[in-house]
């Protein structure tokens, strides 16, 4: 015999499954994308994956030279680096916007890295993966240093405490 009650989702489930796709808490969903109802997404990791799929097709109708991809590649990581830098010290508010064109360039330099490195420009391809591996090393150590992280995390850990 079949029940005509319905189950129903909580709340905090649907937040959670929110947090795993936007990785934003509720009180950063400006950060996001609304996808549809009230599923959201990273609007950076959106246009990462947007970049990743543009790229494969744009990286074959470029015909630069390896050392001009590799400049490329050292460049395009600078704009996240940036952007997220800048909100993080609370310099300015970032928009979707930027989240988007910033995620894009990220990706397309790892594609570019990737076609380097798998077109057998091994010198090229090394050095660039060293400079941008070292761009987030540096960026890192920084705001570390500054005490940046603990600001980032405070809305996480005060959805934490929400949760309980």
């Amino acid at each position: 015999m079949r029940s005509n009650h319905r189950i129903k989702a909580n709340p905090k489930n649907r937040t959670i499954i929110n947090l795993i796709f936007s990785h934003h808490p509720p009180c950063q969903y400006n950060r996001t994308l609304r996808i549809w109802g009230n599923f959201r997404i990273c609007a950076r990791c959106t246009g990462e994956a947007i970049g990743l799929v543009l790229s494969l097709f744009l990286v074959r109708l470029c015909n630069i030279s390896s050392w001009e991809w590799a400049i490329l590649a050292i460049i395009m990581p600078l704009l996240a680096i940036i952007d997220w830098s800048t909100q993080a010290t609370e310099k300015r508010e970032s928009n979707n916007y930027l989240r988007l064109i910033t995620g894009i360039a990220f990706s397309f330099s790892w594609v570019i890295i990737g076609l380097l490195l798998t077109r057998r420009d091994i010198i090229p391809g090394l050095l660039t993966l060293a400079i941008v591996i070292l761009e987030g090393l540096i960026t890192f150590k920084i705001l570390w240093h500054a005490g940046i992280f603990n600001r980032v995390l405070k809305p996480f850990e005060d959805y934490e405490e929400s949760l309980k």
